[in-house]
């Protein structure tokens, strides 16, 4: 434990430094030869294996990030005892206890969260989540030029540093992996099934440690009020992170970093420790390890924490020492971050460049989605109007204007929040403004470059928009009108989240399952735009609209009735002919359309030859 302030914090902080810088240039010492190797690896021309390129990725990052370490702490060691000498830690701030009926709200709510998610982490994977259980966390079947297929299982290497899409979560893709494995074996189920509850389990328990670090977090800025209680409920219900928190997805792992965050951060201002500062840090690196996307907003909260403090600083005449504490936690946060996340930048530079559903327009359409997600967790814009179970908030208000009731509810609510967390001043302040601004941020850095942000990228903004819904729950500690009024905006809200998400609960964003279930066994299945192989490992996966006729020919040699499954996630016009061809030429008989979320990509349609 790292001591509060003065010689001893400073001569500890020595001790630390001096230790990790040794580690770091023995590390840098270890890989000198293995970074040149990979530069050759990475620059040449040869074709190069997967495994082979990330793992010289790795190489690559991990010396560079371990020299520019070995430099930092080498230099901070040194000089610690002028500058950690100089913090002056204040008072530890303690809560009241909780009592036996607090203890008992607090289990119940967990246990109505948790059930809300658990009811959906049986559900089919979907696109992203087939990608990731392929090259991340199990693997997939590969064909042999003979015809036969083996177990082709990522490497550990692969896990850790392979993100040539961007969406690899290396802290979810380990635990999933883990939880994954561990599912197989209890379960006796074979290599190369598909455990949705093994793999989305560690989502689902990060979302419930986030709710108790949300809940700690009002309870401090907040005590003696009802806030904590009314912001855990928030999260605990809000739509949009009961689906990500039970999803085989890195973010809520993210969203549990940027709580942490905003918990040390609180108790970092209020008690200036070191070990406050340092655990700021380790949250920021964990949030942006678990997405990189994240620095959109650790960038806009420590631009704004750092304002606040120089702020204090001035004006309290506290002397210019007490600016060392945030920014060695910020450093802190950077060590970490650099060599793990160093041998990713490559990729995820590429990706940038070469990923076509991260380039377009972000105009009126995206900013209603944004605040649909924020107010319901749906999408605003019925993007899929053709599609009957599409949920989107535009068309809930089209049917049911009453629902106006709840959305004006969750911006009255918003400007409570905000009002009281002005009033709390320090880092409540930023809290409220720190969402906004990394939105508004990262809105104009990718709308310069022409690129799109999807809206999950987002998501670090929910657990401060909660907060500042919890925050109105501090109104009306005087005046009992006042409680009741917070209170049944609050019930209103909760109502309308709690009905959504138990919608969530049959309603995935796509039924790769459903499509592999509704073929008959021994039916010749072929598919085109599907992930459905992961489901069904003797289906065909078109990949050129020419195979359709041979693939016909040979169910009909082999006696078996052809059904063939698609969905139209890009407009290809040979595959649009096959698709017209398909549904209209008289051929095939329509079996099923198993309907997704959101987009029409996700919908799919099942054909049986006549």
């Amino acid at each position: 434990m790292i001591p509060p302030g003065g010689n001893s914090a400073a001569r500890w902080l020595t001790w630390m430094l001096a230790g990790a810088a040794l580690l770091f240039w023995i590390a840098v010492l270890a890989t000198g030869k293995d970074w040149r190797d990979a530069l050759h690896i990475l620059e040449g021309e040869a074709k190069v294996k997967s495994q082979d390129r990330v793992i010289a990725y790795a190489h690559w990052g991990l010396y560079w990030g371990c020299l520019l370490d070995a430099v930092l702490c080498t230099g901070l060691g040194a000089t610690a005892r002028w500058w950690a000498a100089a913090v002056r830690p204040g008072q530890a701030v303690k809560v009241a206890r909780l009592s036996r009926i607090g203890w008992v709200a607090l289990f119940t709510i967990l246990v109505l969260a948790g059930t809300v998610r658990w009811l959906r982490l049986d559900l089919s994977l979907y696109n992203d989540e087939a990608h990731n259980f392929r090259r991340y966390f199990s693997g997939y079947f590969q064909q042999r030029t003979d015809g036969t297929s083996r177990w082709r299982e990522p490497s550990w290497g692969e896990t850790l540093w392979l993100n040539q899409v961007g969406n690899n979560s290396t802290p979810f893709s380990v635990s999933a992996r883990l939880s994954h494995a561990a599912a197989l074996r209890l379960t006796g189920a074979p290599v190369g099934t598909v455990h949705e509850v093994g793999l989305r389990f560690p989502s689902w328990v990060a979302g419930l440690v986030t709710l108790v670090v949300v809940w700690i977090l009002l309870r401090r800025l907040f005590p003696g009020s009802a806030a904590c209680w009314w912001g855990m409920l928030l999260l605990g219900l809000h739509p949009w992170h009961v689906r990500y928190s039970s999803e085989a997805r890195g973010y809520a792992f993210m969203m549990l970093g940027v709580a942490l965050c905003l918990y040390f951060a609180l108790r970092a201002w209020q008690e200036n420790r070191w070990r406050w500062w340092v655990g700021m840090g380790l949250a920021q690196f964990f949030a942006l390890w678990s997405f990189s996307g994240t620095l959109y907003y650790l960038v806009a909260f420590n631009g704004l924490f750092l304002l606040g403090w120089v702020w204090r600083v001035w004006k309290g005449r506290q002397g210019w020492g007490q600016l060392w504490g945030p920014l060695f936690g910020m450093v802190v946060g950077a060590m970490f971050a650099v060599p793990l996340l160093l041998p990713m930048l490559p990729q995820l530079l590429k990706a940038l460049q070469n990923n076509v559903s991260i380039h377009g327009h972000m105009g009126l359409g995206w900013w209603l989605d944004l605040a649909g997600c924020l107010v319901a967790g749906v999408r605003w814009v019925d993007s899929d109007p053709g599609n009957p179970v599409n949920l989107a908030l535009g068309r809930f208000l089209s049917q049911q204007p009453w629902i106006w009731v709840g959305v004006g509810s969750v911006g009255l609510l918003a400007a409570l929040g905000s009002v009281a967390l002005v009033r709390a001043g320090g880092v409540a302040r930023v809290i409220l403004v720190a969402g906004p601004l990394a939105v508004l941020g990262g809105w104009l850095a990718m709308g310069r470059q022409g690129n799109f942000i999807h809206l999950w990228y987002l998501l670090h903004v929910l657990t401060g928009w909660c907060v500042v819904l919890g925050a109105a729950g501090s109104f009306g500690n005087r005046h009992l009108w006042q409680r009741a009024a917070v209170g049944f905006l609050l019930t209103m809200v909760l109502t309308g989240w709690l009905w959504m998400g138990l919608r969530y609960h049959h309603l995935g964003k796509e039924d790769l399952r459903g499509v592999a279930q509704a073929v008959p066994a021994g039916a010749f299945h072929a598919a085109a735009y599907s992930d459905v192989d992961i489901y069904d490992r003797g289906v065909a996966i078109i990949e050129q609209t020419s195979e359709l006729d041979p693939l016909i020919a040979r169910a009909r040699q082999e006696n078996r009735v052809f059904y063939i499954s698609f969905s139209r996630k890009i407009a290809d016009p040979e595959f649009e002919k096959m698709f017209k061809r398909i549904e209209r030429g008289g051929e095939f008989e329509k079996i099923a359309i198993l309907w997704g979320q959101e987009e029409g990509q996700f919908t799919h349609y099942l054909y049986k030859l006549r």
